[in-house]
């Protein structure tokens, strides 16, 4: 554990909230492992066809406002030139009924969607989400 004295991140937007996960073992349906501990506000990660899943968050949230994600991959080059980066799909951040994002592994090599990373991938996401309709300070309601 750090000693320091950290502070609390601010931001001009209200209700700024800031998600982050990890899951391994993301080659194989329905074999996807998500590690709880680093993963609060996630319920599950869905496999839907070849390099394309779902996360679905534990709430709804007005907006997503960022998406990034890192693969950790110890193979080296060769596991990214099969899925060399994730690429936001969709969001469905305020549909109470689904409360998710849908990524899709991108192969590095040529860009080319359905991407199938290998068995010893982690992906590590972070998602900056909004909590208030509320939008900016002087800025009225969220559009």
């Amino acid at each position: 554990m750090a000693n320091r004295n950290f502070n609390r991140m601010q931001a001009l937007d209200k209700e700024i909230k800031h998600i982050y996960a990890e899951w391994t073992d993301v080659s194989t349906p329905g074999n996807s492992v998500l590690n709880a501990s680093r993963s609060a506000g996630v319920a599950s990660i869905t496999y839907n066809s070849v390099g394309n899943y779902t996360i679905v968050l534990e709430d709804t949230y007005p907006a997503l406002f960022s998406f990034s994600a890192v693969l950790e991959d110890g193979s080296g080059l060769l596991g990214f030139a099969t899925a060399g980066f994730v690429q936001l799909w969709s969001d469905d951040v305020a549909d109470p009924d689904s409360k998710s994002l849908t990524i899709q592994f991108v192969k590095l090599t040529d860009g080319a969607a359905g991407a199938i990373p290998t068995d010893t991938t982690k992906v590590k996401f972070h998602a900056v989400l909004k909590n208030s309709n509320a939008s900016a300070v002087g800025s009225g309601n969220l559009t």
